[in-house]
């Protein structure tokens, strides 16, 4: 931990303290409001005095639960959710030790709403004071006070794009001291580096670098004090959950397709339907002025139907039109010509390897289609794909039939869950990222899935649509 981050660490104690005392007097000030004494009359009487000498007693030992769950030893590198979630889970387990305690010792309090607004109230103040000191660093990493200083190892589109990324958003907390190819004969630079550019961390991002090489970096690392990271190798190292089976007459370990299964299938699918519907409710309005842009810019329908694979399964996948309607491939639109436009287009202007194309200045696209697809709101009309239950909020990207086909054998892993409307492909670089790198990402997400993950993913996509990009 960097001193910076050590002190700012240390700043949270009295922080977080001030705030639960703050959260036991709102509470207690709360409890005495006539519309909730209406509600449920007070029916005893306690000293303010008695109950704030309980209230420091329990943010102590709440400030005790914080520690133990490393809420004073995060990274300011760390996500935010993160630590939103341990705040959470620590403030659940001082509930947790608040009941037991009054349940030993009643006359301490006896107020349920205290307890438990109490409770609501030191997860908010909590999470917002330090939400406000990230802000405050976060702020500080953009002068470059308290980042970290990493060398990146890997000349390759993924170690070009987390370089990238890092210098795009200083307030991420990495300043990238150098850029080093994976090789050996790379270790003699990052003496030089270690000693000019004062380097915290090394991170390898090389997904074919051999073992051997690898452990070169590690053993450099520790010999220098610092910190190691590295982007494993997801299509050939066996990752996931696994499962060992101790019945047979030797151990098996089973690598499973992709850890969602069972009550899992049926939570997201849950999650689907309230999520599709909720998006509807909140988007409707927007949707709407979308549709009559749609129509005041160019003539044709408004919505664009094509068919699209999700499981081995195809489907038909709803979009806003953002293309001239001679242009949108399909019997029902521009037919033959305009699939041949599309060929000689992918001839000249495709800038992406493998079966998927990506085509920059896309002369078919409309004045309103082009502001649509900038910020990805031509896909909102997918809402109704995952009502119906075709793809889901969160999955790999869906991909044409004569894409699919083009596929090489490690390719068709991401055809193992439904797609998504977002993913996480599309949160780490969108349609900017190469094939095989958006292929590595599907498969880690199918291989770690979880709802947290896919929370994660949408709250991600909120922030990501907001992002500089091309216009395709």
């Amino acid at each position: 931990m960097k001193r910076t981050e050590l002190l700012f660490s240390v700043l949270l104690v009295p922080v977080d303290f001030c705030l639960l005392l703050l959260a036991g007097w709102l509470a207690y000030r709360l409890r005495f409001q006539a519309f909730v004494t209406d509600i449920r009359p007070v029916l005893y009487d306690f000293s303010p005095l008695v109950y704030f000498r309980s209230v420091v007693l329990v943010a102590i030992g709440w400030l005790v639960i914080f520690a133990l769950l490393g809420l004073y030893t995060r990274r300011a590198t760390d996500p935010w959710w993160s630590e939103v979630g341990k705040i959470i889970l620590a403030c659940s387990a001082g509930l947790v030790a608040v009941i037991i305690t009054v349940f030993l010792r009643r006359e301490l309090l006896s107020s349920r709403f205290i307890i438990l607004a109490a409770w609501v109230l030191s997860i908010i103040l909590v999470t917002g004071g330090r939400l406000f000191v990230r802000l405050a660093q976060h702020g500080l990493f953009r002068f470059g006070f308290g980042a970290h200083r990493v060398a990146v190892i890997g000349i390759n589109s993924m170690a070009d794009e987390v370089v990238a990324n890092m210098r795009r958003r200083p307030g991420l907390g990495y300043t990238v001291a150098a850029h080093l190819p994976s090789l050996a004969g790379s270790l003699n630079s990052l003496v030089d580096h270690i000693r000019v550019d004062k380097i915290d961390e090394v991170l390898l991002i090389d997904p074919n670098i051999d073992a051997e090489t690898r452990q070169l970096f590690l053993d450099f690392a520790e010999e220098h004090h610092l910190i190691f990271r590295y982007a494993p190798d997801i299509l050939r190292s066996p990752v996931g959950e696994l499962t060992v089976d101790l019945e047979l007459s030797v151990p098996v370990i089973e690598v499973p397709e992709t850890t969602l299964r069972g009550w899992g299938r049926v939570l997201k699918r849950l999650i689907d339907i309230v999520g599709s519907v909720f998006g509807f409710v909140i988007f409707g309005p927007f949707m709407l002025i979308i549709v009559l842009a749609i129509k005041l810019d160019s003539p044709g329908p408004v919505i664009y139907k094509n068919k699209r694979i999700g499981r081995n399964r195809l489907f038909t996948l709803y979009k806003f039109r953002t293309m001239k309607l001679e242009y949108c491939v399909g019997e029902e639109y521009g037919g033959e010509a305009a699939e041949k436009f599309y060929e000689q287009l992918v001839a000249i202007k495709n800038v992406r390897q493998g079966p998927v194309p990506k085509i920059i200045d896309d002369p078919r696209l409309t004045r309103a289609g082009k502001w649509l697809r900038r910020f990805s709101l031509d896909e909102l009309p997918q809402l109704y794909n995952v009502l119906r239950g075709d793809i889901s909020l969160v999955g790999p990207r869906p991909h044409y039939q004569n894409e699919v086909a083009r596929y090489e054998k490690h390719h068709r892993k991401v055809l193992a869950i439904k797609p998504g409307l977002t993913g996480l492909a599309q949160v780490n670089g969108r349609s900017d990222l190469d094939f095989e790198d958006e292929v590595r990402l599907d498969r880690y997400y199918i291989e770690h899935w979880s709802l947290w993950f896919d929370f994660r993913i949408l709250l991600r996509t909120f922030f990501t649509i907001f992002e500089k990009r091309q216009t395709l």
